[in-house]
């Protein structure tokens, strides 16, 4: 859904709140998958919705590739893709 929104953002970035909008997501999408990863070392399938919880939701996979389109997001939005 973050991947998703953040196309849409990109199509208004003319558009100074989408701008922002898209930057915070970035950041925010990059800040809790590198979080997961420096504190555990894996990177979730679906991230724990509260901000205080350290790890995956229940039942969620570890290592799992749509876990890591969370940090993708600051990859395509440097340019570097």
């Amino acid at each position: 859904m973050a991947q998703l929104t953040f196309w849409g953002l990109q199509e208004y970035d003319h558009v100074p709140a989408a701008r922002t909008a898209r930057k915070a997501l970035t950041s925010q999408m990059n800040t809790m998958m590198l979080q997961q990863w420096n504190h555990n070392g894996y990177i979730c399938e679906n991230f724990y919705p509260a901000k205080d919880h350290d790890g995956c939701s229940p039942g969620a996979m570890k290592f799992y590739h749509w876990g890591a389109l969370a940090g993708f997001i600051a990859i395509l939005d440097e340019g570097f893709y």
